[in-house]
């Protein structure tokens, strides 16, 4: 029952000691009251709060049991007892095990008693007041918390979305800008077929090429993001251990991971149906970020292993610092970032993207002190 749902006219319920203590004069001064006589002849229903009026007979006599579960009914309206009695243990039990809120002596009389239970009573629609304004404040202190919850979230949206809108309009500037050249390079390619006498000079162009590919995917990756919209996907054949060892390959134009001994162990046999350029771009997001999360010297190794007849898993693992679970669990965050004003906060999350696109899925292990691992699985298909 809710509080406010407590009536508010007095109800006194008479034990029968009370019943027969009680004389007419104070049953006509409590005419406002609706008197009850329980335990009488006639069953009635009960429901308190009340008012129970007792004495010492009725707390120690044969009908103790069924008065204190009409006394339990009747909280939390206070009981009162009249007659009192000198008898410390009858007393006791009185306020520890009937919780009896006024002792009325037999000498004061009836009207002492009518007194006692208007004051019992006043007492008991302050405590339910007072009840019912903790619970409208709790409710109020939710309603408050879930309404400051919407505001955050709403708030948290829109520097998104502003986020993501200027996200947009840097893309599109570097796509118009870097466009023209772009084209002229791989017009370039077209025009010598990527053919060259030197062998190494030719390895150097192909990655080259494969580069400026990677960045006309990549801004228009970021373009599609911040409009969100879905972009294209080329899907091939691809052995797995040749595109992740061509990822490994561009390191060698990056001067930090020049400085950081990289590691490969490729062995899976797989093939995968992917979009090459799309995934060489996760590939080198991940081998970039662990260069970037270890030290000068540190090692970082990228591996390959078949799980199964149905997926392949590629690793990178760095011995860096590692991270906490709490930085962990907001790295797929758009615009989160442990790199501080060097990082965008948009690499793992276009990655994840781009591999539960091709219907696989990413996960990490981490630990402060023990470094980092990603793991990134592809489905694969019949050899």
């Amino acid at each position: 029952m809710s509080v406010k749902s407590h009536r508010a006219t007095l109800e006194v319920w008479l034990a029968p000691g009370a019943t027969k203590a009680l004389d007419d004069a104070a049953r006509s001064a409590l005419s406002e009251a609706t008197i009850v006589e329980v335990l009488g002849s006639e069953p009635v229903a009960l429901a308190g709060p009340a008012v129970v009026v007792l004495t010492p007979a009725d707390l120690v006599g044969p009908a103790r049991a069924e008065l204190l579960a009409l006394n339990a009914h009747a909280l939390p309206g206070r009981p009162v007892l009249y007659a009192g009695t000198s008898t410390k243990d009858v007393l006791l039990d009185a306020i520890n095990v009937w919780h009896v809120a006024r002792v009325v002596p037999e000498i004061a009389g009836p009207a002492a008693v009518v007194d006692a239970i208007r004051k019992s009573w006043d007492a008991t629609l302050a405590g339910l007041a007072l009840t019912q304004a903790a619970v409208d404040l709790e409710h109020e202190t939710h309603q408050l918390e879930a309404a400051l919850s919407d505001v955050e979230a709403t708030r948290e949206h829109l520097l998104r979305s502003e986020r993501l809108s200027t996200v947009g309009r840097i893309a599109g500037g570097l796509i118009s800008a870097a466009r023209p050249d772009l084209q002229e390079l791989l017009a370039f390619r077209e025009v010598t077929g990527g053919r060259t006498p030197d062998p190494e000079l030719a390895s150097v162009l192909d990655q080259a090429f494969d580069g400026i590919e990677l960045v006309e995917r990549l801004l228009d990756e970021l373009r599609a993001y911040a409009d969100n919209r879905a972009t294209g996907f080329h899907f091939f054949r691809e052995r797995i251990d040749l595109l992740v060892a061509r990822a490994v390959g561009f390191q060698r134009f990056d001067p930090m991971a020049r400085e950081r001994t990289l590691l490969t162990r490729l062995d899976s046999q797989a093939v995968v149906r992917v979009d090459r350029h799309r995934l060489l771009q996760v590939l080198v997001n991940l081998i970039r970020n662990a260069v970037q999360a270890t030290t000068s010297h540190g090692t970082i190794e990228v591996s390959t292993r078949d799980v199964d007849a149905d997926w392949v898993e590629i690793a990178v693992k760095d011995d860096g610092e590692g991270m906490s679970a709490a930085t962990q669990s907001r790295l797929f965050d758009p615009f989160f970032s442990t790199k501080g004003e060097d990082g965008m906060g948009m690499g793992l999350v276009m990655s994840r993207t781009i591999v539960e696109q091709h219907g696989g899925i990413v996960t990490m292990t981490s630990s402060p002190g023990h470094g980092t691992t990603v793991f990134v699985r592809i489905p694969t298909i019949p050899c």
